[in-house]
């Protein structure tokens, strides 16, 4: 069970839609904290689709909201507060942004980084990201 968190008298949520070509195939409203799952066991909220690289957990409930792994995507748009954003000139606007890939698979990341100005490093493993940031931000 997820606990939701008012902010400003509202519930923080996130609406999570699949969408194959114009055909919805699942949406699903999370809570704060709670996640998006692909999958063949019970639990999960869309079966993995076959022959495509892709993250298991596409949104990651996080403490402060959500993660998004989009290892798989092809195309699509990012929509904020009702509105379709380009996610290159959404990373432009940040000013100290950094991507954080894993070595064996950065080539999107590095791609991104250079098209929104970011700076990019390649994990070797999760316990090596606090150094990179440190280096990266120092």
């Amino acid at each position: 069970m997820a606990a939701a968190v008012a902010v400003g008298g509202r519930q923080q949520v996130l609406r999570v839609a699949l969408v194959w070509g114009t055909t919805v195939l699942t949406v699903k409203t999370l809570m704060r904290g709670e996640s998006f799952t692909f999958g063949d066991t019970e639990g999960t909220h869309f079966p993995m689709p076959d022959g495509i690289d892709m993250s298991p957990v596409p949104v990651r409930g996080a403490p402060g909201g959500w993660e998004v792994d989009a290892r798989g995507v092809l195309g699509g748009v990012l929509r904020l507060r009702g509105r379709d954003e380009d996610p290159v000139a959404v990373a432009r606007t940040i000013p100290e942004l950094v991507v954080l890939a894993p070595r064996d698979d950065a080539e999107q990341a590095h791609a991104f980084a250079a098209a929104s100005g970011a700076r990019c490093a390649e994990l070797a493993g999760a316990d090596s990201a606090p150094q990179l940031l440190r280096e990266l931000l120092g």
